[in-house]
């Protein structure tokens, strides 16, 4: 369950909660909400005293009914058993420990035995599997997570390699594969997936270890401190949510809770009209809302969607609210949009700087791929040997992320909310 915060101060006054996923309830309570043009042309025309039905949204999060984790078989993934790679085994033991699982080299059908050290299993293990095809492999994860419950994570080192005889068509092809990766992602409902990238040390020390260029060239990697790799997290909604909390709470899992290097795609379910509470500044006359105030500052308040912060962060919120606040379609110094932790403040510094009587602000956020994860892709990875900077970065890693965000977040408002007023 989550937890619900109240502004102190703010007496008989409920503030509309917005979140993600699961059913809604509504409930009577005294107070005045700013809504929406869309919602109040549902309810019409309503007094100062009307009680107004708030929404409380339970954001769900279940816990899986076990885990299924891949490793990556391919034949780069070899470094990371060879390398300085105790991020790399806590990742995988971490996830191990979190919950009742079974482990699996991709493409194998037998499970690792459980009773082994991981560290030992990896050392052994040849990484001979030919290709990694992560449209068949996300799809898989999908449809096992929608019948089985389950919760599905693929440890890779990110890179996509289709058969050898196709290798010398990947970067041209790279359109296909994201649209295969989509396709592959949206026929199963209700998926979302979470992207933490960690890094390791790497090494091809042995005779048959090998990094793998897109030209699906051999080229050894010797010592290398900082090589990426990523867990991918495949399931319901409402698992992936268990997940972050989990991450977040379990002193087990430091692992992860020590890295803020993540994106979450598919988690926002929730209405993104989040009201504000208005009852001191604001009556309802003329068919809108009418300031009280002549002059002077005013404030709208509310609850954001909990998911937000979790899924971007609050560093993020407060750029993109900074940013996504407008008055009357435009950027206005006079109006501010301010976070804290959940909490949102539209602010007006001055009521009689207002040039209309008739106003509109509107808060509008919508989702994005970051600009660091782009950051993390390369485009070509062919001189990767001898150029360090090639050697932190994933070939082709924003064509994997584009895929899962077109099959999941592509075009989706976070917050998109206007909120019409005269003075």
């Amino acid at each position: 369950m989550k937890k619900y915060f109240l502004f102190a101060g703010m007496i008989a006054m409920l503030l509309t909660m917005s979140a993600c996923g699961g059913s809604s309830n509504s409930d009577n309570d005294e107070g005045d909400a700013v809504e929406s043009s869309s919602q109040k042309s549902k309810k019409g025309k309503k007094s100062t005293n009307q009680q107004v039905d708030i929404k409380k949204y339970d954001e769900s999060a279940a816990a899986p009914a076990a885990l299924r984790i891949y490793i990556d078989n391919s034949g780069s993934m070899k470094g990371y058993a060879e390398g300085s790679n105790a991020v790399f085994i806590s990742a995988i033991s971490d996830l191990q420990g979190m919950l009742t699982n079974e482990t699996y080299f991709w493409g194998n059908s037998k499970p690792i035995d459980g009773n082994k050290l991981i560290g030992k299993v990896l050392n052994d293990n040849p990484f001979n599997g030919t290709d990694t095809p992560f449209p068949a492999i996300f799809g898989k994860m999908a449809r096992e997570a929608a019948q089985t419950g389950n919760l599905e994570f693929i440890i890779t080192d990110g890179i996509i390699s289709p058969k050898n005889s196709e290798q010398q068509y990947l970067k041209e092809s790279l359109g296909q594969v994201k649209n295969a990766i989509r396709d592959s992602l949206k026929q199963t409902p209700d998926i979302a997936v979470c992207v933490y990238r960690f890094t390791s040390g790497y090494s091809n020390n042995k005779a048959n270890s090998f990094y793998y260029t897109y030209q699906n060239q051999k080229v050894k990697l010797k010592n290398v401190p900082m090589r990426p790799f990523y867990v991918i997290a495949v399931g319901k909604r409402a698992n992936i949510q268990w997940m972050l909390d989990q991450m977040a709470e379990n002193e087990s899992l430091a692992t992860y809770a020590k890295n803020d290097q993540r994106i979450i795609f598919g988690l926002h379910n929730h209405d993104p009209k989040i009201s504000f509470s208005n009852k001191s500044q604001f009556t309802f006359g003329k068919g809108m809302l009418q300031l009280k105030k002549k002059s002077g500052d005013f404030k709208l308040m509310a609850n954001m969607p909990d998911c937000l912060i979790k899924d971007l962060g609050e560093d993020f919120i407060k750029d993109a609210i900074s940013k996504g606040v407008m008055l009357n379609g435009k950027e206005d110094k006079n109006i501010k949009g301010e976070v804290n932790g959940n909490s949102l403040c539209i602010k007006c510094a001055e009521i009689r700087k207002l040039k209309n009587a008739k106003n509109s602000i509107t808060v509008k956020i919508k989702k994005t791929i970051p600009d660091i994860w782009i950051g993390f892709n390369s485009d070509d990875d062919s001189n990767i040997a001898k150029d360090p900077m090639q050697q932190t970065k994933s070939f082709a890693l924003y064509t994997m992320l584009q895929g899962i965000y077109e099959a999941t977040d592509a075009g989706k408002m976070l917050i998109d909310t206007e909120i019409k007023f005269s003075k």
